[in-house]
């Protein structure tokens, strides 16, 4: 499990919205001043915006403002990234190569052409499992610790 400090931004029926702050280790780093992080941990890009599901917490006792720990599944987090990442990958490759076999030439503008549209096909798919997954509860944080907040009792 995957911990994270937040605060309560809004309370929905249900569930909360969570601002999580990313933890950079910028400040013992010997080139932050030649790196972008640094830069968009100042504009406040650190900042994830997320839905977590109540749980087993009483919401009745959560407050706008108030620190909580949420948790997400190492699974879920190296399945998401090996999609978000390899997939638009493959397209690349096999675009481009399925590409230049089709055009039967090894010039660069088939398989260039061949690349992008491999490229765009992946993202659509990408896009497709994001949308399909989202309220998938194995992709969702959960709600491990609220301060002050007792668990409601099954």
């Amino acid at each position: 499990m995957i911990k994270e400090a937040g605060r309560v931004l809004r309370i929905d029926e249900g569930s909360l919205w969570v601002a999580t702050l990313t933890q950079s280790s910028c400040q013992s780093c010997q080139a932050k001043a030649g790196c972008g992080q640094q830069l968009l941990m100042q504009l406040g890009a650190g900042e994830s915006l997320l839905r977590v599901p109540l749980g087993q917490f009483d919401v009745a006792s959560i407050n706008i403002g108030d620190p909580v720990q949420i948790g997400i599944a190492e699974t879920a987090v190296v399945k998401g990234s090996l999609i978000a990442y390899s997939l638009p990958l493959l397209g690349i490759l096999l675009g481009s190569a399925g590409a230049a076999a089709i055009s039967g030439s090894v010039a660069d503008g088939p398989a260039i052409a061949g690349a992008v549209i491999g490229f765009a096909m992946a993202s659509v798919l990408v896009y497709w499992h994001g949308l399909r997954s989202a309220d998938d509860a194995r992709y969702q944080p959960i709600l491990l610790q609220a301060e002050g907040v007792q668990r409601v009792l099954l």
